[in-house]
């Protein structure tokens, strides 16, 4: 079976603050959330996987991230899609990354089993063509803990998140040549979103959303 390595990187940003007029209202009251996942305890405590474990995903605001946390967040991404990365038009770029994953409009949900991380995603509330939605830049997962439904947990919980906060778009990008990927986003409902540049041979990505309310 193959492996499942997810991307969602956000290729245009379009960085915005609560200040700016341009910022709908909907995403202004959703930065202001503390801890968006507060009504969603059910989901974040004690989901069972398909292994019979016990998962827990925690909210994090980036600048409430711990060093350590913050190494292994890199160290799992270098780890999962650096080869992915030397395949793309703008190649393997660890300080860009690493500025963008650390912006301070990014959140990121991190799932632990048994004490131990084996899973995060990268994302925020933003503004995107016009729209508002919630932006899932990463989705990453632990080799030794995949196949077991963490990845499907982390984006329900991003939906629900996105639903709740009024914000009727989960919007992701996903590298052209990551099928299983494509195939795991394509299995949650997700499809070509209308801001996808299509076959353009200078874009290695295709946009894909999924509407959650």
């Amino acid at each position: 079976m193959s492996k499942l390595i997810f991307k969602c990187e956000k290729k245009t940003l379009q960085e915005k603050t609560n200040e700016d007029p341009g910022v709908g209202k909907a995403v202004k009251n959703a930065h202001l959330l503390e801890n968006p996942l507060e009504t969603l305890e059910s989901l974040a405590i004690g989901s069972e996987l398909k292994n019979g474990k016990k998962c827990e995903v925690k909210h994090f605001k980036a600048q409430q991230l711990s060093a350590s946390q913050e190494k292994w967040l890199m160290d799992l991404m270098t780890r999962n899609m650096k080869h992915m990365y030397k395949k793309a038009l703008d190649g393997w770029r660890p300080k860009k990354k690493w500025k963008e994953m650390t912006e301070k409009t990014s959140r990121y949900l991190i799932a632990t089993v048994d004490g131990k991380p084996v899973a995060f995603s990268h994302f925020r509330f933003d503004m995107d063509y016009g729209r508002e939605v919630l932006y899932c830049y990463e989705i990453q997962v632990e080799s030794a803990t995949r196949s077991i439904g963490l990845g499907k947990l982390i984006m329900e919980i991003l939906e629900k998140m996105a639903s709740q906060a009024n914000l009727p778009l989960v919007v992701l990008t996903v590298f052209k040549f990551n099928l299983p990927s494509l195939g795991f986003f394509k299995n949650l409902g997700y499809d070509v979103d209308e801001t996808s540049p299509g076959d353009d041979e200078f874009k290695d990505y295709v946009i894909m959303s999924k509407s959650v309310c």
